[in-house]
């Protein structure tokens, strides 16, 4: 079973993936907008200039509102995705585990930190019923 500090890791990662999935709805859907209007800008939309590009095409009532909408939550969500790696990244540097995950090039504190609170400790691993011939 794992520890209440190992659930609530688990809930704070679980936590922030939530929220990078809606902000990727939500740039998926304004993607999707701009194409439909020969809007093609690639990542540099969601930069400052890509933002001020979505705003300018015209479109319907309806669209625009929508438009608007998605506009509005997108820093929003941006936000809150930097304050919960704020917090991964801290608790990452507080376990030694996650730390020296770290060293491995490629390997942030979202991927240490998971690894360490959802698969727990590698030693539980080391008796196994097949050998590697």
């Amino acid at each position: 079973m794992p520890s209440t500090e190992q659930r609530d890791l688990r809930t704070l990662l679980r936590h922030r993936h939530q929220f990078v999935r809606m902000r990727t709805r939500v740039q998926h859907t304004l993607q999707s907008m701009a194409l439909a209007n020969g809007l093609r800008r690639g990542d540099s939309l969601w930069s400052q200039v890509g933002q001020h590009a979505l705003q300018a095409f015209p479109l319907d009532p309806h669209a625009s509102q929508r438009r608007a909408a998605l506009l509005a939550l997108y820093p929003g969500l941006q936000k809150s995705i930097d304050d919960l790696d704020q917090q991964v990244s801290e608790q990452a540097l507080l376990h030694p585990q996650a730390r020296r995950l770290m060293t491995h090039p490629g390997v942030g504190p979202v991927t240490a930190l998971a690894t360490e609170v959802f698969l727990g400790d590698p030693v539980r691993f080391e008796k196994t019923r097949y050998t590697v011939q």
